[in-house]
């Protein structure tokens, strides 16, 4: 087996430098750590990938806000695995709570990169053609709702009719999603399971890598969509840190404790794949388009890559030497 240059990986990422943090921020940070020590939220450790290795390395020992979750990359299908992971339990009051404050640094989810205007219209051009109308759309994880609306407007420019439903665990968000126009339910995939309705596409954007059990999330999906339904997937491309200015090309501050999992798009389609859903086009920005085979249909699961490990922790040592490089204009990818 290929034996990775650890002893040469950069320390930087293991010593947990201190962040310069905004006001807002700290009070939010402050608050965190108080509901951890109270137990209003809880931790657990993430003992194996969801591939079912155990084998790792450690890649940084904090997230960009300085609390103590660090990275570790399997070494049999290089997927990134934060650890510790909060639990399930308490997930809905994070998100309620925390999740915005620590990530726009105020409550108010339009400042969140997955909420953005033109996002939904990206995904719709990025599916196959929708030759059937009208079409049944899913988003979990919808925040405000503006990806659906958008996906919803720019299927009507094609002549299809989108008949939509979001899901959000934040009463805020499902009342933002319903102000647009869109059926909005409060809480998860399982919730979805429980209307015992099928969709032609199912979108969650941003979610995946905030899953604790991806191969339960993606079964319920799978029951959700249509036989040959479609899957969006999108998720924070971990092989894309060199486009990304707005983290200034920094790995540290790319990182964040309520991602529990980094992809690439060769873990992502292996992770997807495995679970029943044919991968059938995707970037590394990261995104995944996939179809729903039939329990019925022939259909051979992908196995994963032994060298993605490899690619991913020469690509994070690269960007480790020379993001400051990056941040001055003095280098291109």
């Amino acid at each position: 087996m290929f034996n990775l240059p650890e002893d040469n990986w950069n320390l930087r990422l293991l010593k947990s430098p201190q962040p310069a943090l905004s006001a807002v921020r700290q009070q939010a940070i402050e608050y965190f750590n108080k509901e951890l020590s109270n137990g209003a939220l809880k931790t657990e450790p993430l003992h194996k990938c969801p591939c079912g290795c155990s084998d790792f390395v450690h890649i940084s020992s904090q997230d960009r806000f300085g609390l103590s979750f660090s990275t570790h990359l399997c070494r049999s299908c290089g997927l990134l695995c934060t650890n510790p992971v909060l639990s399930d339990a308490c997930l809905p009051h994070y998100y309620r709570e925390h999740y915005h404050t620590l990530l726009c640094g105020h409550k108010n989810a339009k400042d969140n990169f997955a909420f953005r205007p033109g996002n939904g219209t990206k995904v719709f051009s990025r599916l196959p053609p929708l030759k059937k109308t009208p079409i049944r759309v899913l988003e979990v994880g919808s925040g405000s709702g503006l990806l659906l609306q958008e996906f919803r407007q720019a299927a009507t420019q094609q002549k299809v009719i989108a008949q939509c439903l979001c899901t959000e665990y934040s009463p805020e968000m499902v009342k933002a999603c319903q102000a647009r126009g869109l059926d909005a339910i409060e809480g998860s995939i399982e919730d979805v399971l429980c209307l015992d309705k099928q969709f032609d596409v199912v979108i969650p954007s941003h979610v995946l890598e905030h899953v604790r059990d991806i191969n339960k999330f993606i079964k319920c999906v799978k029951k959700t969509l249509r036989p040959f339904g479609l899957l969006y997937v999108e998720v924070p491309g971990l092989m894309d840190l060199h486009e990304k200015s707005e983290y200034h090309f920094d790995f540290l501050e790319y990182m964040i404790h309520c991602h529990i999992y980094h992809f690439n798009l060769n873990s992502l389609a292996y992770h997807v794949g495995k679970n029943g859903l044919k991968f059938i086009s995707g970037s590394e920005i990261a995104y995944g388009v996939f179809m729903n085979i039939p329990t019925d249909a022939t259909y051979e699961p992908p196995l994963p890559s032994s060298f993605n490990h490899i690619e991913l922790f020469c690509y994070l040592r690269f960007m480790e030497k020379n993001f400051t490089k990056m941040q001055g204009n003095g280098l291109t990818f």
